[in-house]
């Protein structure tokens, strides 16, 4: 016993010699720079020394900027006998307004006390007053009109420009709030377009929305923001300075300038009791598919009704009749189509009219009632259908036999041919024969079988069809063993310097993709976080998947890797926050 307490207070005394002292706890924030414009991203570091065992949070939120995670890293050193330790987690700011924003104190727990750091003061100014043709890239968004009238469409359009051999990846775009517009995405080339601006050439990217206004008054359009990651070579020396060879990514953020358009009000002088809101320059067409038909029968009444804006905005003209003519309507059909850069939109209504008199039908014009702009007044158009001759339609008629049936004349046999087979005129035909027992027995089988392969039939098809009808069920409930599965997979064969963002995000984005029956690899950070919203999972959780899928994304273009406990949080956070969201999608 007495060896063993000597072999320990040897192991202490040992440790007491060899063992440097840990430096004083210090927890303090820093940033590259306190002076930017909108355009610049800041570099926040949070660094705490003298601990390991400490609390603070990768998904931090600040006032007016936006926050992602870009990697953590640890250092400990050895000055004259003194050890210390230093834990650096590093944020990209991304600011969301102009003035003087403020990072506020972060705090952490250390062993029952607290830590704070102190709170620093950034100065956001607007965007340089750098000429664009000195810029590496650069946005605008403008309208085709400062000025509309309710449901009128207006024509936003955003412009990227990216100078000629720039290297950007991981692009996201983020429209603005359309919350009091109906919006409509146009197609657009996916290729840029070459266009020389001070003597740059740039590649230009367009995208375009078509925006009817909900209400009247000013109506502001905050700014557009576009992300990016910009590729950065490490230049070490000549030989090593090839696109080959590991570069590292610098992200950045561009925004437009925030617009602003007037809705301008009707004009209450004449203005008809038809107007509903519909405004444009629109035609109306009325067409009958027969011009006579019997009482019983039916013809088809199609009005079409087009003109810019929204075909959904379009209401069914009134079309009323004497009840003599019965009226089936159709359910409306809706065309949206593209003339350069005007959406114009077709509302087609079909009916079936059966009347019930003959006679000549006449029917009442059709109309439509809208606001043109272009005059600034209210302008209704007729369309007229052609008379329908309506004919009497055939009455059945019932033929009688009357009078003495003895009186009918009466005619003689005639024969018109032979039988293929002799008639049998004796009883041998009744009389049981050798091959008839085998003749019933194959024909019962066969009247057996036929209803039992029918019904096998059936039941393969409905069996196909409800295996069907179930693989998305199945593929969503599944999801949740999928994904723990490939977290397992990737956890136990990543190595030492392998990046693991690109991996978990993939994992993360095909459980929300089975859950929603989707490609996961193909949904955006903004298509999951509206799946999300709409199957009323819970915000703060919305959140924090993208924030992590931000994080992620970021991640794949940062130089260096992920130290060990910054892998192992990523999993753990990846864990837990795909079993809270299966908690609420169950």
């Amino acid at each position: 016993m007495k060896r063993y307490a000597l072999r320990w207070l040897v192991l202490f005394w040992v440790w007491l010699c060899f063992v440097p002292p840990l430096s004083a706890v210090e927890f303090s924030a820093h940033v590259d720079k306190t002076k930017g414009s909108i355009e610049d991203q800041f570099l926040l570091t949070l660094v705490i020394k003298g601990v390991t065992n400490y609390s603070l949070s990768r998904d931090i939120t600040i006032p007016d900027f936006k926050v992602n995670f870009q990697n953590q890293s640890s250092q400990s050193q050895w000055i004259n006998g003194k050890g210390s330790t230093q834990m650096s987690h590093r944020y990209v700011l991304f600011p969301l307004k102009t003035g003087k924003l403020t990072i506020p104190a972060f705090s952490t727990s250390v062993d029952g006390k607290e830590y704070r750091t102190q709170s620093i003061v950034l100065e956001v100014s607007d965007a340089a007053d750098i000429p664009v043709q000195n810029k590496p890239a650069f946005v605008r968004s403008f309208l085709s009109s400062e000025q509309s009238y309710p449901n009128q469409q207006v024509l936003y359009t955003f412009e990227l420009f990216i100078r000629k051999g720039l290297k950007v990846a991981n692009i996201r775009f983020e429209h603005p709030d359309f919350s009091d517009f109906h919006v409509k995405e146009l197609e657009n080339e996916g290729r840029p377009v070459d266009r020389n601006i001070g003597g740059q050439v740039f590649e230009s990217y367009t995208v375009r929305y078509a925006l009817s206004p909900r209400k009247q008054g000013k109506i502001q359009i905050p700014p557009a923001t576009l992300h990016g990651v910009q590729a950065v070579q490490q230049r070490l020396n000549a030989f090593f300075n090839n696109p080959l060879f590991a570069s590292q990514g610098k992200p950045f953020q561009l925004r437009t300038e925030a617009l602003e358009l007037t809705v301008l009000p009707f004009p209450a002088k004449d203005r008809p009791q038809s107007f509903y809101g519909l405004v444009g320059n629109y035609k109306i067409q009325a067409t009958l598919s027969q011009s006579e038909i019997k009482t019983g029968d039916s013809a088809t009444v199609k009005i079409t009704v087009s003109g810019p804006g929204r075909a959904e905005s379009i209401q069914k003209p009134k079309f009323q009749l004497d009840k003599t003519v019965k009226i089936y309507e159709d359910q409306p059909s809706y065309q949206t189509e593209f003339k350069g850069s005007q959406q114009i939109g077709k509302a087609i209504f079909t009916m079936a009219i059966v009347p019930s008199q003959a006679g000549i039908k006449t029917f009442p014009p059709v109309s439509v009632t809208f606001f043109n702009p272009e005059s600034r007044s209210f302008e209704t158009l007729h369309a007229s259908l052609p008379p329908l001759k309506v004919l009497a339609g055939e009455k059945e008629q019932l033929t009688t036999v009357g009078g003495n049936l003895a009186s009918s004349q009466k005619h003689g046999v005639v024969r018109l041919g032979e039988d293929l087979l002799p008639i049998h005129q004796d009883m041998v035909i009744l009389q049981n024969t050798g091959g008839s027992s085998g003749f019933l027995l194959s024909y019962g089988l066969i009247f057996l079988l036929a209803p039992f392969c029918f019904g096998m039939f059936f039941f393969w098809k409905w069996k196909i069809e409800h295996s069907a009808a179930n693989k998305d069920k199945i593929r969503s409930s599944q999801a949740f063993s999928k994904f723990r599965r490939e977290i397992k997979e990737i956890r136990s064969s990543v190595h030492e310097n392998q990046k693991i963002s690109p991996a978990i995000m993939m994992i993360l984005k095909n459980y929300i993709g089975d859950k929603a029956n989707k490609y996961g690899d193909a949904l955006t950070s903004r298509e999951i976080e509206t799946w999300l919203t709409e199957k009323q999972v819970n915000e703060e959780l919305v959140t924090q998947l993208k924030s992590l899928l931000d994080q992620c994304e970021m991640a794949q273009y940062a130089s260096g890797s992920f130290p060990d406990e910054g892998k192992d949080q990523l999993f753990q956070q990846s864990q837990l926050l795909v079993e809270r969201l299966e908690e609420q999608l169950k």
